[in-house]
């Protein structure tokens, strides 16, 4: 259309509308860049390091299964920095293997309660399902697996487990409980007993800088 054959004011309304185009992609390709550097992401924290930037109190389990690392590895996250509904995640490692023993995240989530966990459970079994294909590098399929959900109560709070039971080799377990506004995730492929055991460790916890883990 901006030919040299066209008339001069068609050809000026055309290179207009180019650098229009133009300016309007840099700003929308600005605009997402800054959109995506206002998400906070940082690994390596210390606890003061992550308890500085969440509304709530982390929470450090008081036990911890035989040879497991006294230490998590802490990273943080929240959404262009909406550090209203921040996460921690914090992971336990074998002290013998260095393998990943378990994992803990903790959110401030206001509008979750327990009734929606119970109400959206095929939303946490690919939660998991996801996990475990993270930490085994193997894609875990829905038509391959079985997976199951048991509700109980311990402390006065209530817990969901979620399992993933078969294969044998993709098994995995994770629990899930809220605290007031805060959301608790454990993850890991011990025995349901023992993830167990950490979770009821958790809520326990008064101090979580100064807790000192029981083995």
């Amino acid at each position: 259309m901006c030919r040299k054959g066209t008339s001069f004011s068609l050809r000026k309304w055309c290179y207009d509308l180019q650098i229009i185009l133009f300016i309007t992609i840099l700003l929308w390709v600005i605009a997402g860049c800054t959109v995506f550097q206002g998400n906070e992401n940082r690994d390596n924290l210390s606890v003061l390091e992550a308890q500085s930037l969440v509304p709530f109190t982390i929470c450090l389990p008081t036990y911890l299964p035989e040879d497991t690392e006294s230490t998590p590895r802490i990273s943080y996250y929240a959404d262009i920095g909406a550090r209203e509904e921040a996460r921690v995640r914090l992971r336990y490692y074998r002290s013998d293997n260095q393998e990943l023993a378990f994992e803990v995240k903790q959110a401030n989530s206001p509008n979750l309660s327990q009734q929606v966990i119970r109400d959206t459970q095929d939303v946490f079994i690919l939660d998991l399902l996801r996990w475990l294909e993270n930490e085994t590098g193997r894609k875990a399929i829905e038509s391959q697996v079985v997976t199951g959900v048991t509700a109980y109560q311990e402390h006065a709070l209530a817990y969901e487990l979620f399992e993933v039971r078969e294969p044998v080799g993709t098994r995995a377990n994770m629990v899930i409980w809220m605290r007031k506004s805060v959301l608790y995730q454990i993850y890991s492929r011990l025995p349901p007993d023992e993830i167990k055991r950490i979770s009821r460790s958790i809520p326990t916890c008064a101090n979580s800088s100064a807790s000192t883990p029981a083995r």
